[in-house]
C-alpha cells in the first residue's frame, strides 16, 4: 500500500511538474498550443493511434490556420491554410529546409566526418552544398538534359512492353509488384546506363531491404539494433556504387549523373562518400515515381469512363507512317487536360508528403506568430488536400477532371496542391518524374487491355499502409493480380521535341502569373 501510494504521489508531481513545465515555456505570442492530457506525451499517443490522419483531426478540431504541438525536446508548428505557406516559404533562409537535408543524408548514407563538414558548410547561403546542388545540376533537367533523360527511360519502357507483348496474347502479374519492379528498371537504366547497379539482382534485393527502412533509419533510434538489415544492406550498396564510379561506369549513363558526379568531385567529396550520398539519393529519384505510377494506372484502368476519356485524348498525340505508331511526348504532357487532372488528382488524393522546416532563429511569421529559434514548422500535404475550403465538399472523391479548368467555374488555390512541395522543397525533377508516369500510363493504355485475374470481378481499393520509407503518397497494403492483354500489334516509338517546350504547370511556382 505504501508502494502503491508512493508511486502515486511520485506520478502526481512529475505530471504538475510537466504542466508547469509545458506553460511556463510556451510564449504568449507562438501559435495557439494544442491541449494535452498528458503534457508532451497526448501528441505522440495521437500520431500513433490516427498516424497520418493525426494532423487533419487536430486542423478539423482546432480550425485555426496554424497550430503548436508539443512532443518531447521539439516544438513543432503546423501550418493548415495556403496563406501562411506562401509567408514560410518567402523565409527560406530563417525557415530553412537544409539542416534537414543535412540530417536525413547523415541518417541515411552514414558519411565520414570529413563529409558532413563540406556538406554543412555555409547552410544558409546560396552558395552552400545543398543549394548549390540543386543549382548546378537540376536547372537543366527542364531543358534538354531533361528531355535526354526522359528519352533513356522511355526507350527502356518501350523495350519491356515490347518483350511482354510478344509473350502471346496474355501475361499475368502482381499489380503493385510489376508496376514497382517496371519503373526501378526504367528509370535505373535510363539514369545510370549499361553497368546500371540496381539491374543486378543481388544489388536490388539489397535496395529493397534499404529502402524499406529508410524511415526508421532517418527518425529512429538506435538504428544498430532495429534496422541492422537495412545498415547491412547500405553498405552492400555503397561498395556496389563506389565501383561503378571508379570504373568510369558513369560516363556511359546520363548526362545527369556524369555531371552530379563531377559535381561532388570537384566539391572534394571523397569518393567512397560520393557512393553513400548516391546510394542515399535513389529513392528521391524513383521512390515516389513508382506509387505515383500505379495509383495513377489503377484510377485509369479501373474505371471505364476514366479509362475511355484518356484513351480518346491520348490517341489524339499519335500519328502513324509506315506501320510505325509516334506518340508525341510533348502532346501528352501539354495537350491531355483529362490525363493530366488524372496524374494531379492522384498526388492529391494518395499524397502524404510533409515539408518540415526548422527555425534557425526567432521569427515573427506574418507579423502573428512567434516561432522559435529550433522549433520545427510543417506543411502537411495530406491535412491541405483534404482541406474542404481549399477542395469543396467532394475533397473526399477521387474525381478525374478536378484539375481541369471550366469557364465560370472558381480554380483551386495552386499554392494549396502540394504534391511536389514548393519554394525550396519543390521538387527539381518533377518533370521527369512527370514525363516517366504519363508516358507509362499512355503507353499501357495504347498497347494493351488489361484485365483482372485471379477470379476477381471488380477493380478493388488496395489497402493503403503508412509508407514506411517515406514516400510522398499512399502505398497500396496489398497487391492483386491483373492480366496484359497486348492490343494490335504494331511499332511503337515516342519523339521528344527537338526544343524544350514544357507548358505543364502543376505547381505554383510554374504558374508565370503567380
Amino acid at each position: 500500500m505504501a508502494l502503491l501510494t508512493l508511486a502515486l504521489g511520485v506520478m502526481a508531481v512529475t505530471y504538475a511538474f510537466l504542466q508547469v513545465l509545458l506553460h511556463f515555456t510556451q510564449d504568449a505570442h507562438e501559435p495557439p498550443m494544442v491541449a494535452t492530457t498528458i503534457p508532451f506525451v497526448t501528441p505522440l499517443l495521437g500520431m500513433k493511434k490516427l498516424k497520418t490522419t493525426y494532423l487533419n483531426y487536430l486542423r478539423d478540431k482546432y480550425s485555426g490556420p496554424i497550430f503548436t504541438l508539443r512532443v518531447p525536446f521539439a516544438r513543432l508548428y503546423v501550418i493548415t491554410t495556403p496563406s501562411l505557406i506562401t509567408a514560410v516559404q518567402r523565409q527560406y533562409r530563417t525557415l530553412s529546409f537544409s539542416p534537414m537535408k543535412i540530417h536525413a543524408v547523415t541518417k541515411l548514407a552514414s558519411p565520414s566526418k570529413e563529409a558532413v563538414k563540406l556538406l554543412s558548410h555555409n547552410l544558409t547561403g546560396d552558395e552552400g552544398f545543398v543549394p548549390g546542388f540543386s543549382k548546378v545540376v537540376y536547372p537543366s533537367l527542364a531543358g534538354s538534359m531533361l528531355d535526354t533523360l526522359s528519352q533513356r527511360t522511355v526507350n527502356v519502357m518501350l523495350a519491356e512492353f515490347d518483350k511482354l507483348a510478344a509473350q502471346g496474347s496474355c501475361t499475368s502479374r502482381q499489380f503493385w509488384r510489376w508496376t514497382n519492379d517496371f519503373i526501378t528498371y526504367a528509370s535505373s537504366e535510363g539514369i545510370y546506363g549499361p553497368h546500371n547497379p540496381l539491374r543486378d539482382g543481388e544489388n536490388l534485393a539489397a535496395w529493397h531491404i534499404y529502402e524499406a527502412k529508410q524511415m526508421a533509419l532517418v527518425t529512429g533510434r538506435f538504428p544498430r539494433w532495429f534496422a541492422s538489415d537495412a545498415i547491412k544492406a547500405r553498405d552492400h550498396l555503397c561498395k556496389k556504387y563506389e565501383h561503378y564510379f571508379a570504373e568510369g561506369w558513369h560516363k556511359q549513363g546520363s548526362d545527369f549523373i556524369q555531371r552530379r558526379y563531377a559535381y561532388m568531385s570537384d566539391y572534394k567529396i571523397p569518393p567512397a562518400d560520393i557512393a553513400r550520398i548516391e546510394v542515399s539519393g535513389v529513392f528521391p529519384l524513383i521512390g515516389n515515381t513508382i506509387p505515383t505510377a500505379f495509383w495513377l494506372a489503377y484510377h485509369v484502368l479501373s474505371s471505364p469512363i476514366v479509362l475511355e476519356d484518356c484513351r480518346r485524348e491520348v490517341l489524339q498525340a499519335v500519328s502513324e507512317r509506315d506501320g510505325v505508331c509516334t506518340i508525341d511526348a510533348a502532346l501528352i504532357k501539354n495537350s491531355c487536360p483529362i490525363l493530366l487532372s488524372t496524374f494531379q488528382e492522384v498526388f492529391r488524393f494518395h499524397g502524404m508528403a510533409t515539408s518540415v522546416r526548422v527555425a534557425l532563429e526567432d521569427h515573427m511569421l506574418d507579423g502573428k506568430y512567434l516561432i522559435k529559434k529550433g522549433g520545427l514548422v510543417m506543411i502537411s500535404g495530406r491535412v491541405q488536400h483534404s482541406s474542404v475550403t481549399n477542395w469543396g465538399d467532394d475533397v473526399n472523391e477521387f474525381r478525374h477532371t478536378r484539375f481541369i479548368r471550366s469557364p465560370g467555374v472558381k480554380r483551386h488555390n495552386p499554392v494549396a496542391f502540394r504534391g511536389f512541395g514548393g519554394g525550396t522543397t519543390l521538387c527539381p525533377g518533377r518533370h521527369f518524374a512527370t514525363t516517366e508516369v504519363l508516358l507509362f500510363a499512355t503507353l499501357l493504355m495504347l498497347r494493351f487491355d488489361v484485365r483482372l485475374a485471379d477470379g476477381l470481378k471488380q477493380w478493388p481499393m488496395p489497402v493503403t499502409n503508412t509508407s514506411p520509407h517515406g514516400s510522398a503518397l499512399d502505398l497500396p497494403g496489398d497487391d492483386f493480380g491483373v492480366e496484359l492483354v497486348p492490343r494490335p500489334q504494331q511499332n511503337w516509338r515516342v519523339a521528344f521535341p527537338k526544343v524544350a517546350d514544357d507548358k505543364t504547370n502543376f505547381v505554383a511556382e510554374d504558374i508565370p502569373s503567380l
